[in-house]
């Protein structure tokens, strides 16, 4: 065997041993769970309407989310913590978020949602959200620049520099 073909059947043995290796090492890891799209808002307090609108729409990269509301308030936020639902009950759904001055504690039975959605921040919402039939209309206002909702530009929050 010539030193040429010795030094071919290493690298290839080298290069199946690392690709073996990385995908060993990422057969536990999972995607974020994915809540981008509309959600519809509602809840029992009244200053939910007014203050946010009956629309969400979220955008996701990753970890980083981006919350539009209908009434034009925007939160950038980062997924710091998840915990998936119990796959033989379906049931037990943690997302924790954060982004200066916001978080984000969302609760449910599955990323389908209905889910609780409790935002803390300069002012504090406990509301649910749910997927389904969204007005067109309140879909196209809530996916809009806040400007163009007829809103006056809020105060985004900062997520770092790989938010969406």
């Amino acid at each position: 065997m010539s030193r040429a073909t010795l030094v071919y059947i290493l690298m290839l043995a080298a290069g199946a041993g690392g690709l073996w290796f990385i995908l060993r090492a990422g057969a536990g890891l999972a995607a974020p769970t994915n809540l981008s799209g509309a959600w519809a808002v509602g809840g029992e307090d009244a200053s939910i309407s007014r203050d946010l609108g009956g629309t969400v729409f979220i955008e996701q990269s990753g970890r980083y989310f981006r919350l539009k509301f209908e009434q034009g308030l925007q939160i950038d936020l980062e997924l710091v913590s998840e915990t998936r639902p119990d796959p033989t009950t379906r049931d037990g759904l943690e997302l924790k978020f954060e982004g200066r001055p916001w978080s984000l504690t969302a609760l449910g039975p599955s990323e389908t949602g209905p889910l609780i959605f409790r935002l803390n921040g300069p002012a504090d919402h406990t509301f649910t959200v749910s997927r389904g039939p969204v007005d067109a209309g309140r879909l196209a206002a809530a996916a809009a620049a806040p400007s163009a909702a007829g809103v006056a530009q809020s105060p985004t929050a900062d997520a770092g520099q790989h938010a969406p």
